[in-house]
C-alpha cells in the first residue's frame, strides 16, 4: 500500500461506521490531511512530506493507476474520494456509483464525434519537433491554430445561443478559488442584444475530468462581473496525434443556485482533431 494510502484509510478508518455503511462527515480539510500525515509518520507507518496537503489528492489523480491502486478496503465499502476546491478543503469521501470505477473521467468522448483535420503548417518545423506532451503545451498549440475558433464555430450549441466573437486572452490563469488554463472572450447577440461572457478552457492529458472542477472555474468568471456568462470547454489528448474537444452549455449569473453552486450540466457538443502535418511527441 502507498503512503498516501495510509492517509486515505486512516481518514476513512475515522469517519466509518461499517453497521450502517455510512461516512460521518465526509469532506476532509487541508488541516486534517496534514494532521493525519503526521500522526502516521510519528507511528512509523510511512514517510511522507505534510508541506502540501493541496496537493495531496492533486498528484494521486493523476496517476494512470488510481483506480487499481485505490484502496481494496474502501472500495469494498463502496466509497471512493472525489477532489474538493475551496477555503481549507481537499476532498470528499463519495458513493462510487454503481458499475463505475472509483476514479471514473466525469466527461468523456462518445466515439461518435466528428473528425476534422487541424493544419499544423503555419507552425515552424521546428516548434512542431519541440512540442511536448503536456497541458502547457497543447494549451498554446490550441491559441496558434486557432483551435478553439474552429471549435466552437462548429458547434451548433454555441451558435445556437449567439455566439459571434471569441478572443484569447490569457494562458495558465490562477484565480483565488480555481485555475483556468486558456481564456477566452466570447461576445454573443441574444435578443437583439450583444453580451460578454467568458469560455473556460480546461486542458488534459492522461488525468480525470473533475466535474466540480469545471463547475469552479465557471463560478470564478460568473464572479467577475466583467463577463455575463461563461462557456466551458475540455480539451483532452485521448491518444498520440489526436485530441477530443468537448463544449458543456453555457451558463449565467441566474444558473446559480442558492447554494452558491452551478449546475454545469453534460456535453453539448463535441469533435475530434488530428493533425496534419504530425506534430511528433503529441
Amino acid at each position: 500500500m502507498s503512503a498516501k494510502n495510509h492517509v486515505f484509510q486512516a481518514l476513512f478508518d475515522a469517519r466509518y461506521d461499517p453497521a450502517t455503511g455510512r461516512v460521518a462527515n465526509p469532506l476532509v480539510t487541508l488541516d486534517e490531511v496534514a494532521d493525519a500525515i503526521r500522526e502516521l509518520v510519528r507511528a512509523g507507518s510511512i514517510e511522507l512530506s505534510d508541506r502540501n496537503p493541496a496537493n495531496f489528492i492533486k498528484d494521486y489523480l493523476r496517476s494512470a493507476r488510481r483506480n487499481a491502486i485505490w484502496p481494496a478496503a474502501i472500495r469494498d465499502a463502496g466509497y471512493t474520494a472525489r477532489q474538493r476546491t475551496g477555503v481549507g478543503q481537499c476532498f470528499e469521501f463519495f458513493p462510487i456509483p454503481e458499475g463505475q470505477e472509483p476514479f471514473p473521467d466525469d466527461f468523456l468522448p462518445t466515439g461518435a464525434e466528428p473528425t476534422f483535420t487541424l493544419q499544423t503548417l503555419s507552425l515552424p518545423v521546428t516548434t512542431r519537433e519541440i512540442v511536448r506532451v503536456d497541458e502547457q503545451s497543447l494549451a498554446q498549440i490550441a491559441v496558434k491554430l486557432h483551435l478553439l475558433e474552429h471549435f466552437l464555430a462548429s458547434s451548433p450549441n454555441a451558435l445556437g445561443n449567439g455566439l459571434r466573437e471569441i478572443t484569447h486572452l490569457q494562458n495558465n490563469v490562477k484565480l483565488r478559488s480555481s485555475e483556468i488554463d486558456a481564456l477566452y472572450k466570447a461576445v454573443a447577440h441574444v435578443d437583439g442584444e450583444s453580451r460578454t461572457g467568458a469560455i473556460a478552457v480546461e486542458v488534459k492529458i492522461g488525468e480525470p475530468i473533475i466535474a466540480e472542477q469545471i463547475e469552479k472555474q465557471a463560478l470564478a468568471i460568473l464572479d467577475d462581473h466583467s463577463f455575463e456568462f461563461c462557456i466551458p470547454v475540455i480539451v483532452k489528448r485521448t491518444r498520440k496525434g489526436e485530441i477530443v474537444l468537448m463544449q458543456l452549455a453555457p451558463v449565467g449569473r441566474d444558473d446559480i443556485g442558492p447554494d452558491g453552486r452551478v449546475d454545469i450540466g453534460g456535453v453539448v457538443y463535441g469533435a475530434r482533431y488530428v493533425f496534419a502535418p504530425e506534430l511528433p511527441r503529441l
